[in-house]
């Protein structure tokens, strides 16, 4: 017995032709997917962001020691301590006003550190000389403190309290 098989050769052939032919164009359809993201990073390298977190910028300021006991009219001298901290983004200067409560008398009310930094730096020293007995307050408003850059970070800062007897 003799067995015939029938094959339509132009159904076979136009598969491998159609397989070919994807093929063929398969690098030109990734290269037109792939080259709008790509044309988008050169363009703006640093405004693409693919994570859903918002670039937060915080500036911490403070003055050490955080609690001082003297007697009335010794002069004492205060640190003012500045930490920024980015996702590697400098901050171009900062300019601290320092309040003190009535009943004291300070020097140096304003502190300025002009230079780039990312970290912890000593902006300046302040002199604070108690008149009257109790306690004074040494404080930063976070709402007066100035940057020479275009960042405006999120500034917290703490208080000093010098007892004085």
């Amino acid at each position: 017995m003799e067995y015939h098989f029938y094959s339509n050769s132009s159904q076979t052939e136009s598969r491998v032709n159609a397989k070919r032919i994807a093929l063929y164009f398969l690098p030109v359809f990734a290269l037109a997917v792939i080259l709008p993201v790509l044309v988008g990073l050169v363009s703006r390298p640093t405004t693409t962001d693919f994570s859903a977190s918002a670039k937060e910028t915080r500036l911490s300021a403070w003055i050490e020691p955080a609690n001082v006991e003297v007697t009335r009219g010794t002069p004492v001298s205060l640190s003012v301590i500045a930490f920024y901290e980015s996702e590697g983004e400098s901050l171009t200067g900062v300019t601290i006003p320092v309040n003190v409560t009535p009943g004291a008398s300070i020097e140096n009310a304003t502190v300025e550190y002009k230079k780039q930094f990312i970290g912890q730096v000593f902006v300046g020293t302040v002199i604070v000389t108690p008149q009257t007995a109790g306690t004074v307050t040494v404080s930063i408003n976070p709402d007066n403190v100035t940057t020479l850059s275009s960042v405006r970070p999120q500034v917290t800062t703490s208080n000093t309290f010098i007892t004085v007897r």
